[in-house]
């Protein structure tokens, strides 16, 4: 089954409102049942969290990723050098100037991604810009691993 006719096309960043029209099912091939998958994420402002718990959420979920910390146990050690002083000093030393770039950098993304997502939202034919650009990276990664060499 597919859209016959297509109303939105809103991508990742679309609104839509109650009892929009959003499309009509037609068949293709041997299709035995219409049906249409959507995934809506509703939000509205009693749905917003306060800053300090989704600071927390966010703290937690990464203090209880061992990820990051058997990258930095991985990644550290490689600068230490016995010539240089204590070796545990060294490793805290690094460990914390490694967690104030992290710091800085995620939040000057999430700066930089709050003002985008209020550049997008002001510019829709951007947004939809965006959309096909991403769309087309993926097609393209889709293309680049079917031509791969399938070498064993």
């Amino acid at each position: 089954s597919h859209l016959q006719e297509r109303d939105i096309d809103h991508g990742v960043t679309g609104r839509i409102t109650r009892g929009q029209l959003l499309g009509k099912v037609g068949h293709t091939g041997a299709a035995r049942g219409a049906h249409l998958h959507l995934d809506l994420i509703a939000f509205t402002a009693r749905d917003r969290q306060p800053l300090r718990r989704v600071f927390m959420t966010g703290l937690l979920t990464n203090v209880l990723n061992p990820k990051p910390g058997l990258f930095v146990v991985a990644f550290i050690p490689q600068f230490v050098a016995a010539e240089r002083g204590p070796i545990v000093t060294q490793i805290l030393v690094y460990g914390a100037i490694f967690a104030v770039l992290t710091a800085l950098t995620f939040a000057l993304l999430g700066a930089f991604a709050a003002q985008l997502s209020q550049w997008l939202a002001r510019r829709p034919a951007a947004a939809a810009a965006t959309n096909v650009g991403a769309g087309l990276t993926f097609v393209a990664a889709g293309l680049s691993i079917l031509t791969l060499d399938n070498r064993r």
